[in-house]
């Protein structure tokens, strides 16, 4: 981990004195505490604050935010934001009519606490019948006319991008997800949006946040099937490459200066065998490889092969050292499947090398062998399986991961190792998480685990 996340201070959060002065190591905090105990709200200001969310960090009741980062200071002031959420942008609302617009800039004008609790947001949108998030978009917090403030939060989002150097992952509960959607769509019933699945687009790779609302099976699909593809193409182009070269290497005579004999000795016949099988039917066609097969296990025992033994060894080891190049790319999709076949005991999931495609399939006789569909897996699989396919097939390599509530949807099986899985993978930059199940850190994370009163001061 290049950056440490030190701590994370709250002040007068409420606008109360309550503060919030949490300590970290190694940018792992586990923050417990029972339901109502606030630790929900300190998690969504961090993600806010790490994430650089400044129209949503303006939301919540507080003095400042100061993140402290490899011993440096990133302070955010709620009166910095609320000063200047004041001089509103008269350009905003565009697409409103004149008259209309003109109502709602009055109204804001004339109440300074008008954009500082997302209830005010609220009233105000649903008085003149426009979507929350419409309004929260247009209204430009941060267009000052002398750029100073604009300036000042641009150089502390930079600030924080640059110390982290990770992309973001906020996880909220199912049932913060219901709220939250039913808070911008007026008209959303929470019943609705279990019955039609609604949920926001699929989130992008390259931002430097994602909060993950729903990460949908039909998502966890596309990232599947696009990564491999994507190896598919890796080994296409590649062989064609190697081809080329061998080509060059056979009018060299370069096979000739190869210790064949002491490179094929240390390979077993499966794994020629299975390398053999990957090399694609447009360049060497079944009986062919067979052909090979049989020619290099005879090389392999003689003292002195023949050139064309030499020519189709060489030819042979040189895909192998492509194999093993490969089987690198491809770790991201096979270490997926393997832990998330390690979590769902009866259904094992393949990732298969030499078609390039993935399936579920059952371990036990009852289900008869039909393939399973991701669809079809239980609410739990699927927040193991879609997390996990991100963290793994995104295309990012470091992530700062957030979690509200972990436990929900989880057995306690799953509860006891399922943040230690995160905390262990490469791309684990950084994982905070707020719980009030005590079987989420009864493991190897019990000394990240506090209380949010250790913190909490009035």
């Amino acid at each position: 981990m290049s950056a440490n996340l030190q701590r994370i201070q709250i002040k007068g959060l409420y606008q109360t004195k309550k503060s919030i002065d949490a300590r970290i190591r190694d940018n792992t905090l586990i923050l417990v505490g029972e339901n109502g105990s606030g630790k929900t709200t300190f998690l969504r200001i961090l993600f806010n604050l790490l994430a650089g969310r400044w129209r949503s960090l303006s939301l919540f009741r507080f003095e400042s935010a100061i993140l402290t980062i490899d011993g440096k200071e990133i302070e955010i002031s709620h009166s910095d934001i609320s000063a200047w959420m004041d001089k509103i942008n008269k350009r905003s609302l565009r697409k409103l009519s004149p008259s209309l617009r003109q109502r709602i800039l009055i109204e804001i004008s004339e109440s300074t606490e008008a954009l500082r609790t997302q209830e005010s947001i609220e009233r105000i949108a649903r008085s003149y019948g426009i979507p929350v998030g419409y309004l929260l978009e247009q209204l430009n917090f941060f267009d000052d006319e002398d750029n100073t403030f604009t300036e000042k939060v641009n150089q502390t989002l930079q600030d924080i991008i640059k110390q982290i150097d990770a992309q973001v992952i906020y996880l909220p509960t199912y049932r913060r997800i219901e709220q939250e959607l039913a808070s911008v769509v007026d008209w959303l019933d929470p019943d609705d949006l279990r019955r039609q699945k609604m949920r926001p687009s699929k989130p992008k790779r390259d931002q430097a946040y994602i909060e993950l609302v729903e990460f949908g099976m039909q998502d966890v699909e596309v990232s599947i099937e696009e990564e491999c593809n994507r190896l598919k193409e890796f080994q296409s182009k590649n062989l064609d490459i190697l081809t080329l070269r061998h080509f060059g290497d056979i009018v060299s005579s370069a096979y000739r200066r190869e210790d064949i004999q002491q490179q094929l000795d240390n390979l077993s016949d499966s794994e020629i065998k299975a390398v053999l099988d990957r090399v694609n039917e447009s360049i060497v066609d079944k009986p062919k490889r067979d052909e090979w097969f049989k020619e290099i296990q005879d090389a392999r025992l003689k003292d002195n092969p023949s050139e064309r033994d030499q020519i189709i060894c060489h030819y042979f080891l040189k895909i192998l050292d492509f194999q093993k190049s490969l089987q690198a790319e491809e770790l991201k999709i096979s270490t997926f499947c393997k832990i998330c076949s390690e979590y769902i005991l009866d259904k094992e999931f393949v990732y298969d090398s030499t078609s390039f495609k993935f399936y579920i399939r059952p371990k036990f006789e009852y289900h008869a062998g039909e393939p399973v569909q991701l669809s079809d897996l239980s609410s739990g699989e699927k927040q193991i399986v879609s997390l996990f396919s991100h963290l793994y097939l995104s295309g990012q390599s470091r992530y700062f991961v957030l979690i509200d509530e972990p436990e929900l949807s989880l057995s306690v099986p799953w509860q006891k190792r399922f943040l230690v899985d995160i905390r262990k993978g490469d791309f684990c930059a950084g994982l905070v998480a707020v719980t009030h199940s005590p079987f989420i850190y009864n493991n190897e994370l019990k000394p990240y685990a506090h209380s949010l009163g250790e913190f909490a001061s009035l």
